[in-house]
């Protein structure tokens, strides 16, 4: 049986709630558990497991150079609100009260800074390098830096080295010498003949790299091997 007043006082537990942690731009193929926080405690987020990585292969295109790949890794930031948002929290903050009703889920994005990449600057015998080409409309110079957003295959683009062989009369009395021949620097080329050239008292040997003879002789018609780099032919 009561008798008198009764006061009666309400018991409360603090509700339950789960963080979930959204790899959002991440590369990494698993999922973080959800953590499980109560109301009015302080908890520290689950340490970031995840990554965002993109490979970069070389393709040099010749004989001798292999292909290499290297790894680009974007740097994790934080965690925000929202895919795009600003980051909120940090690895491991420790966070409080982030949802007021029970067995409530936030969801938290994982961020990243740009995965960078500086390009390598290659050489080859006998070429020259033009770039680092990704598709038909897309090259990148040597030396350069570049931020991934997957995996991605550059081709080195060369182009050879190219001279001009040049005859010169070296004193002929009639005619003009045969016209220069423009020679890739690893193919080989026909000497020209004499042509028209002439000059009183004398008959044509040879082609020097020398107007005094003195240097490397070329008969006509021979080849011209590479590498070699002689500018004129006297």
């Amino acid at each position: 049986t009561c008798k008198g007043d009764k006061t009666w006082f309400a018991v409360w537990s603090a509700i339950q709630y789960y963080v979930e942690y959204d790899k959002n731009n991440a590369t990494s193929t698993h999922s973080m558990a959800n953590s499980t926080h109560k109301y009015d405690v302080l908890k520290e987020l689950s340490p970031n497991t995840y990554e965002r990585k993109f490979t970069v292969t070389y393709v040099y295109g010749y004989d001798g150079k292999e292909n290499e790949t290297v790894t680009a890794t974007a740097a994790f930031v934080g965690w925000a609100g929202l895919p795009t948002g600003q980051i909120k929290f940090l690895d491991k903050e420790s966070v409080i009260n982030l949802a007021y009703i029970n067995e409530d889920t936030v969801i938290l994005y994982a961020k990243f800074n740009d995965a960078k990449v500086l390009l390598p600057n290659p050489t080859r015998d006998s070429h020259t390098f033009a770039g680092w080409r990704l598709d038909s409309t897309t090259i990148y110079q040597g030396n350069s830096e570049i931020t991934p957003s997957s995996n991605i295959t550059l081709t080195a683009l060369w182009d050879i080295i190219t001279f001009d062989i040049i005859y010169n009369g070296n004193g002929n009395d009639a005619g003009t010498p045969p016209e220069k021949q423009v020679k890739d620097y690893d193919k080989n080329i026909v000497i020209s003949a004499a042509g028209t050239l002439s000059k009183v008292g004398h008959s044509f040997i040879s082609w020097n790299t020398k107007p005094d003879g003195s240097g490397t002789s070329y008969a006509k018609g021979a080849p011209l091997p590479g590498p070699t780099a002689e500018d004129a032919i006297n």
